[in-house]
């Protein structure tokens, strides 16, 4: 995410503010997300739109998960993770899913401090943008994005 570094410094820059950017050797970041006092600062790199597969969503909350930030740990989670990824009934697997993801919203493990206003600039030629409410990390759902002829 160098660029985005760069983009950000030079940015900050026009407003007098200096930022100086310092890469992390990737051979790090394991021990930095299993220390408390410096794992909240690596969270933005675990942020992907890439997927929605609730099976890698919900491994957050596996207690051996290196990003369980919360230090969730119930063995009836794990055991319906563990039944879903080993159902081949796409219905029952649903099922499981979401039930286990209902009991993990229930228990609390991590709850949003606030909930942002988010300013989002979007072109006049795109249609469709949608507010991903649930996602502060990546807030567009790009499938819904038309370019208009322009």
């Amino acid at each position: 995410f160098s660029v985005a570094a760069t983009i950000m410094q030079d940015s900050l820059k026009k407003l007098g503010a200096n930022l100086t950017i310092t890469e992390i050797p990737s051979t790090q970041l394991i021990s930095r997300y299993s220390n408390p006092a410096s794992a909240g600062d690596m969270t933005p790199i675990i942020a992907s739109p890439f997927t929605l597969d609730p099976l890698i969503f919900m491994a957050f909350f596996r207690p051996d998960n290196t990003f369980n930030l919360a230090k969730f740990n119930d063995p009836s989670v794990t055991a319906q993770l563990d039944k879903a990824a080993k159902t081949a009934d796409s219905a029952t697997q649903k099922q499981i899913l979401h039930d286990v993801q209902h009991y993990v919203r229930d228990q609390a493990p991590c709850v949003w401090g606030a909930r942002p206003k988010t300013l989002v600039v979007i072109p006049d030629y795109l249609d469709g943008y949608v507010m991903q409410a649930t996602d502060y990390r990546w807030t567009v759902r790009f499938d819904n994005l038309r370019v208009r002829a322009h």
